[in-house]
């Protein structure tokens, strides 16, 4: 992150939440296979799938953020 560039920081805010809500869905997955519950098992795997699809499109923001935006600047 570049430390005076508002978008890095914004942009990783949403990585972070994105990352914290695919952690949850993962968390609640294995207890339910724990409990071997089936049924939630299977309420919980499309929302598994959003969320990582979230967090991988906000790595990508990122990623293609830095990319236009410092190539040539020194980290914070």
């Amino acid at each position: 992150m570049y430390g005076d560039c508002r978008e890095c920081k914004r942009l990783w805010g949403e990585y972070s939440k994105a990352t914290e809500a695919l952690a949850g869905v993962v968390g609640e997955t294995v207890v339910a296979e724990i409990q071997q519950s089936n049924a939630v098992r299977q309420e919980l795997e499309p929302l598994k799938l959003a969320a990582a699809e979230r967090r991988g499109k906000a790595r990508l923001a990122l990623t293609e953020h830095e990319a236009a935006s410092h190539q040539n600047r020194k980290r914070a």
